[in-house]
């Protein structure tokens, strides 16, 4: 399974710092860190040349104002580039993107069988007990409601 992540944010990069040419199709060497081993595209069996021309369209503009790509092969990161000035250490606004990890990250852990879609929500969470206004609705709600997000909340 591989994972890619992008980023998008406002036009204006926190702390500006060079970029490579906008047609530039090199990834950066990503290293190993105590938090995330690495590897190369290759190692992992991924096409350096096709995730090289992605970078390049990315820094050309052509996907719009993306501030950073990660991308998780085997559990170890192998490509790990930012754009427009941005770096790893800059604070990002990541809006609706949480939502999407959110979701594969809820898919990885029922395709691992640690997760399952008809879960009662609270019955996965016992270290929040007791659930504030605790009332039949909360003690329905299951994984998929939260997926698909029918929190079967009344707004009236």
């Amino acid at each position: 399974m591989t994972v890619m992540s992008t980023a998008c944010g406002p036009s204006t990069p926190s702390s500006p710092a060079p970029s490579p040419p906008a047609s530039s199709t090199t990834l950066t060497s990503v290293p190993s860190t105590g938090d995330w081993p690495a590897s190369t595209p290759d190692a992992e069996g991924l096409d350096a040349t096709i995730l090289g021309e992605l970078v390049g369209r990315i820094r050309s503009g052509t996907y719009g104002n993306i501030d950073s790509l990660l991308v998780v092969r085997h559990e170890k990161l192998v490509v790990e580039e930012y754009f427009g000035g941005r770096s790893a250490s800059d604070v990002h606004t990541l809006q609706s993107v949480s939502k999407s990890v959110t979701s594969l990250l809820t898919g990885l852990a029922i395709e691992r069988g640690r997760l399952r879609l008809d879960d009662r929500v609270v019955e996965r969470f016992p270290q929040y007990a007791p659930i504030a206004n605790m009332d039949d609705r909360k003690a329905r709600l299951m994984v998929r409601d939260l997926r698909h997000g029918e929190t079967r909340r009344n707004t009236d």
